[in-house]
């Protein structure tokens, strides 16, 4: 079997010493979830009578010991609707790059649909949205080791279940640039979920930017 790793090779402008992480909402229905004990992986958890998309960080600036299997690789242009995800776990981040984690979780009581478009600071380098069939080849339970350690263990399934992740073609995602993607959901019980892994540019590109920064105010100064 072919593996395909995807590798970190875009770089994403930000002034040195600022915070990397971050993720950002564009257009439509969502809420932000800071804390930890809010955070829940479970089945249909929030049962929200409103049609919005929980969204909150995992992991910043993490390093992978493993290579990390996604569901669904970027486009090559812009903007690409994709409607449908690997059904195998070919894909996958090599050890050692450095990533971002985020997770969305879009669970309204009912059936309800969804559009909400999100802005990430780095580019996007996969998306995580099949559960498959089993424990064993389940992508989100193979990246749960993601989760903040700071989630209480009764918020983090332990056992596989049907249905986590995206019910494709009928969920999908359009992908409008490098670092910003558009959700379009159904969704009941159990809800509709996603795994966002993002680059973390390199120490060396962020050290240069930043002198190439410094110089450019003197210059204006003088």
């Amino acid at each position: 079997m072919i593996r395909k790793p995807i590798a970190a090779g875009a770089l994403c402008l930000a002034v040195a010493g600022t915070s990397y992480a971050s993720i950002s909402v564009v257009s439509g229905p969502a809420l932000l979830v800071t804390d930890p004990n809010v955070m829940n992986y479970k089945a249909a958890p929030y049962d929200d009578p409103t049609a919005l998309v929980r969204y909150w960080t995992e992991r910043a600036s993490y390093t992978l010991s493993q290579g990390l299997v996604i569901s669904i690789v970027p486009p090559v242009s812009y903007p690409t609707n994709v409607t449908s995800h690997a059904n195998n776990n070919d894909n996958f981040i090599a050890a050692g790059t450095s990533i971002e984690s985020y997770y969305l979780y879009f669970d309204p009581s009912g059936t309800k649909s969804v559009t909400t478009r999100f802005r990430t600071t780095n580019p996007i380098l996969g998306l995580i949205s099949n559960h498959r069939s089993s424990a064993a080849n389940d992508h989100f339970m193979l990246s749960d080791y993601l989760i903040d350690p700071s989630v209480p263990a009764a918020n983090i399934p332990t056992t596989h279940f049907g249905d986590r992740g995206l019910e494709m073609p009928t969920d999908n995602v359009i992908f409008h640039a490098a670092n910003e993607i558009e959700v379009d959901w159904t969704a009941s019980n159990p809800g509709d979920q996603m795994r966002i892994i993002t680059a973390v540019p390199e120490p060396a590109t962020m050290g240069a930017l930043g002198i190439g920064i410094v110089a450019l105010l003197r210059r204006r100064r003088r």
